[in-house]
């Protein structure tokens, strides 16, 4: 899970950190609520372009089950 630190820098703990846990973190840094849907995109080992997307998307790959 991130946490806030003082300075606007974040810290993980457990290793279990997902996107959609840094969606949070981002929307809140800025001051957005989480009625914001969240597309995270990725170019793979192969040169493939990927997303992974809020989970109330339609979709293969969602923020909840990516760890980061």
């Amino acid at each position: 899970m991130f946490d806030p630190a003082p300075g606007g820098i974040a810290k993980t703990h457990s290793g279990e950190a997902t996107l959609q846990d840094l969606s949070v973190l981002i929307l809140s840094c800025v001051s957005l609520d989480s009625g914001h849907l969240d597309v995270f995109t990725y170019t793979n080992e192969r040169g493939r372009k990927g997303e992974v997307i809020h989970p109330y998307t339609e979709g293969d790959h969602f923020t909840g089950e990516v760890k980061i």
